[in-house]
């Protein structure tokens, strides 16, 4: 993309590679709005930022990606704010994401059906983008592009270890006896996240619109596995299975995302 001013929605902010994402994008200039989940984490984001950065364009929103409600909210205000007086969305980077060690089944405060894990990692960013999706195809077709970034993990690749494999009739382990271990519920999470996001190609196809899906690696410090006690990442890493690949069950993921929704 162009080097000129942009304006970034960025979740997960205050935080790991997404505070440091927002020191860099904001030396570079551009307006970042990052989401967190309470004042005092948008307080420490903006502190944070602006001592690296005393000039920077920095703004933050309230938003619990678990919680449709307030992903929708989120969507709402955000149009309401930053875009009512014709200025255009560039870049969303969805980048929150949250993991918890041990053998309980986490669930949603306000969905006691969702797995939070999943609710976090998958959900949240596919509804979101969902919401924002015509003001960035509007930015593609007035300014020539716009950018979607889907922070995704090669936990993905752990496909074929035992006892990994997912179970796309059980993607948040509802099952008894299925939720055996953190690692399990965030690789299904991102496994999710994954297909529903190469599931959304042919539907940005001309809209000059990019969709980027990306793993910033091992980083240490960056509070996600913050609740692990051990190794998150025991066994060697394969290739995605076959059926992560398949075009098919790729759009197949994200209408089963959106059909949680309904």
């Amino acid at each position: 993309m162009s080097e000129d001013k942009k304006l970034m929605l960025l979740t997960g902010g205050n935080s790991g590679i997404g505070l440091e994402a927002c020191k860099i994008l904001c030396e570079r200039g551009h307006k970042i709005v990052a989401t967190v989940r309470s004042d005092e984490k948008g307080a420490h984001c903006l502190s944070e930022v602006k001592s690296a950065v005393p000039d920077a364009d920095i703004h933050y929103m309230i938003c619990e990606m678990s919680d449709v409600d307030s992903v929708k909210k989120l969507a709402e205000e955000f149009k309401s704010t930053w875009l009512a007086d014709g200025q255009l969305l560039d870049v969303l980077i969805n980048n929150a994401g949250c993991y918890f060690d041990g053998n309980d089944r986490h669930v949603c405060s306000t969905n006691e059906e969702w797995e939070i894990t999943f609710a976090t990692n998958a959900i949240g960013p596919i509804l979101l983008t969902d919401l924002l999706i015509e003001n960035l195809k509007e930015t593609a077709s007035e300014k020539g592009e716009a950018r979607i970034v889907m922070v995704n993990s090669t936990v993905t690749t752990m496909e074929e270890i035992e006892p990994y494999q997912t179970d796309f009739n059980d993607l948040m382990l509802a099952k008894p006896k299925t939720y055996k271990n953190g690692i399990r519920a965030y690789k299904n999470s991102k496994v999710a996240l994954m297909m529903a996001t190469l599931g959304m190609l042919d539907e940005l196809k001309d809209t000059k619109v990019t969709l980027n899906s990306m793993c910033p690696g091992p980083i240490a410090g960056t509070n996600l596995f913050r609740s692990n006690a051990g190794d998150a990442n025991k066994g060697n890493l394969k290739e995605p299975s076959p059926q992560c690949a398949d075009r098919e069950k790729q759009k197949k993921m994200i209408q089963v995302i959106r059909d949680m929704l309904k």
